[in-house]
């Protein structure tokens, strides 16, 4: 009997990105509908066309780190069916391709089919390139499976509703957003004489996906900066200051972390007040749902995020977060009127995004089961 389902994307275990939250989630909710759920992951370590079983439900083949490795795994899926092919054709009743290159993803579609296997898509990303050859090659890539491949194949996944807007939906389609699991109930409530704000991630090099500096900039405001501390995981200081100021000083109140390991990320978090995800309203906010706001809602910690993406269908306002303007102007004023909130309001807050979590992974398994058939 078949009854394994393999979930394969750009899963970097080693380096912990945000496709590890976006698996696991995936993962729980194979489990949670009777499956045996199995990863393929990618590492560095891991020649060309090479793979290895690290667990007994991770694999793990190659990442390119050179431009020719990169060009052979935009045509090639070979490493892909070789792991396919020792889990056992036979037992595999479905592969999900998380946003993977074009030929390859055509490529084990067709695997499949002829092995009998289901095969769905999980669209997350809609790409936007920048000036350098390498990322207009994945733009075009990305073109091409957003109007060549996935108007082809029935069974999706949509990260959020906007993709209802270009690609059609079917009876085996579903939006699933960042699911949560093993959540946390934050018994540390806030004993600061400040409101801790954070953020962890890549904002970009000039803050083109994450505006943190919409917040930086605000700490000019004394009122603010007398208010609120803000943490910065993920970003070096020196590296901000060279690519985003032109003399101004930083508030003594901002305090850049650097990289730091997922766990003292999730302590970092636990401790705040609220977890920050400041987007622009473009392409790429809005086709995409921050994995930040369900690792916050897993950990009791309410979100503050502008109005893109599907943000505002999960975060109410005054109940597990709020919901603010895409404008700098709109997040200064903002926290203007958040410095007026009290100790018994942000405990209140923490309680009810534990609570009431609207990502829980036990909230979309009947529309997983439809994306697979049951």
């Amino acid at each position: 009997m078949r009854k394994i389902i393999v979930y394969f994307g750009i899963i970097q275990y080693k380096e912990e990105n945000a496709m590890c939250q976006r698996a696991e989630g995936i993962k729980r909710l194979i489990s949670a509908v009777g499956y045996t759920p199995i990863i393929i992951a990618v590492s560095n370590s891991i020649p060309r066309n090479k793979w290895e079983k690290r667990t007994d439900d991770i694999y793990e083949i190659n990442t390119p780190h050179t431009m020719l490795e990169w060009m052979h795994s935009c045509i090639s899926a070979k490493d892909i069916k070789e792991v396919l092919k020792n889990i056992g054709t036979k037992n595999i009743n479905t592969v999900i391709m998380a946003d993977y290159r074009y030929l390859p993803m055509k490529k084990i579609s067709k695997f499949c089919k002829n092995h009998g296997i289901n095969y769905v898509v999980d669209i997350m990303d809609w790409f936007v390139a920048d000036k350098t050859l390498n990322s207009k090659i994945k733009k075009i890539d990305n073109d091409l499976r957003m109007k060549k491949l996935y108007p082809k194949i029935d069974n999706r996944i949509y990260i959020c509703s906007s993709y209802k807007k270009i690609l059609n939906v079917t009876e085996h389609t579903a939006v699933i957003p960042g699911v949560t699991f093993n959540e946390v109930h934050n018994k540390l409530m806030r004993r600061n004489d400040k409101i801790v704000l954070f953020f962890a991630g890549n904002p970009g090099r000039f803050c083109e996906k994450e505006r943190i500096d919409w917040v930086i900039n605000s700490f000019r405001d004394e009122t603010i900066a007398k208010h609120f501390v803000f943490y910065i995981a993920g970003v070096e200081k020196e590296k901000y200051i060279l690519d985003n100021m032109r003399g101004e000083e930083i508030n003594e109140n901002v305090i850049f972390l650097g990289r730091i390991t997922h766990e003292r990320c999730l302590r970092l978090l636990r401790k705040s007040d609220f977890s920050l995800v400041i987007r622009n309203n473009n392409q790429l906010s809005n086709y995409g749902f921050s994995t930040k706001i369900g690792e916050a809602f897993q950990n009791g910690i309410p979100v503050i995020a502008t109005d893109t993406s599907d943000n505002s269908k999960y975060i109410r306002d005054g109940i597990n977060g709020y919901i603010v303007d895409c404008s700098e102007e709109a997040v200064k004023k903002f926290l203007l009127k958040l410095c007026a909130i009290d100790i018994n309001t942000i405990d209140y807050l923490k309680e009810q995004t534990f609570i009431n979590n609207p990502l829980t992974y036990k909230n979309y398994i009947s529309d997983f089961k439809k994306v697979i058939g049951e």
